[in-house]
């Protein structure tokens, strides 16, 4: 190696070493400083995560609150039109669980929650040969038999209870269209054909009668298809594939689901860890327990 090199070289390492003899102690009280800040905006972070859960927690608890009394109330309201409607109505009551409606309007449909009772218009009557009117009248006695108003009237509820999850007008639509179908089978298997009944249903969408109540020979689940979809499901004995919602609708729904679940599920976890507030200690003053101060001393008393 020449003799320059070996000067030169010798001469950096002197320097180096000369420089951290003389900078360190200010390298390692700089590099203090940043850890101390660094920690300080942690626990100050910290501070607001604690803000923020109890934010997260209020939210939740007004969320679920509010939903359920939304969903409770409109269930109320929606209810009691209904009442009010039908009661306006002439009709006379034959016994049976049927009720005659003397009315040229042509409807079809199932109210009361305990004890619900089959409603047919004599519009309707008088439109219809006898196998539709047979196929009509065992579709509403199915609903009737398996209290579908009451059904009908809870899926709502839960579905208004959970209004910002969109998912839920998707599950009670479905679950509204599985119980008209299994009312559409239940007369069909009666009557031994399916012709009686599609041909009423084409019947009764062209008067242009509007349903009384959820419970009615004319619902279907909202997004589930019409008339056509069930005429043709009868006459073919086939059900047409799911059409699932978009997936903007399922992402949206899981993130809700998610954060009301997160949400209402800290208290329970608070509850289970958290700290005896009986006892004074460093750990209730986590922002400033590196530097107990006055403020935290004079809280805990140390």
């Amino acid at each position: 190696m020449p003799v320059g090199l070996l000067v030169t070289i010798s001469i950096v390492i002197i320097a180096a070493f000369g420089w951290l003899l003389n900078s360190l102690p200010g390298l390692l009280e700089f590099t203090s400083n940043i850890v101390s800040w660094c920690k300080g905006i942690f626990l100050q972070c910290f501070g607001y995560l604690l803000i923020l859960k109890i934010f997260l927690i209020w939210s939740g608890m007004v969320a679920a609150g509010a939903g359920l009394l939304y969903g409770v109330a409109r269930g109320i309201w929606d209810t009691m039109k209904a009442n009010h409607a039908i009661s306006a109505l002439p009709k006379t009551d034959y016994g049976l669980g049927i009720i005659l409606i003397k009315d040229d309007i042509q409807v079809a449909f199932t109210h009361g929650l305990l004890s619900p009772r089959v409603y047919i218009s004599s519009g309707l009557i008088h439109s219809l040969n006898r196998h539709e009117l047979n196929a009509v009248v065992l579709h509403e006695l199915y609903h009737k038999r398996h209290r579908d108003p009451l059904r009908f009237l809870l899926l709502s509820v839960i579905k208004d209870t959970f209004f910002y999850i969109p998912l839920g007008r998707y599950l009670f639509g479905l679950l509204h269209s599985l119980q008209e179908k299994a009312a559409d089978d239940a007369a069909v298997s009666a009557m031994n054909e399916p012709i009686g009944l599609a041909s009423a249903l084409i019947k009764i969408a062209r008067s242009g009668c509007v349903a009384l109540g959820p419970a009615s020979i004319k619902g279907f689940g909202k997004g589930f298809g019409g008339v056509e979809v069930r005429v043709k499901r009868l006459i073919e004995g086939r059900d047409e594939r799911l059409k699932l919602p978009g997936w903007k609708i399922i992402v949206s729904s899981l993130l809700a689901i998610g954060v009301i679940f997160l949400s209402l599920a800290l208290p329970l976890y608070a509850s289970i860890s958290g700290h005896d507030h009986s006892i004074c200690s460093k750990g209730h003053c986590p922002i400033y327990m590196n530097k107990m101060e006055q403020e935290c001393k004079s809280h805990c008393k140390i």
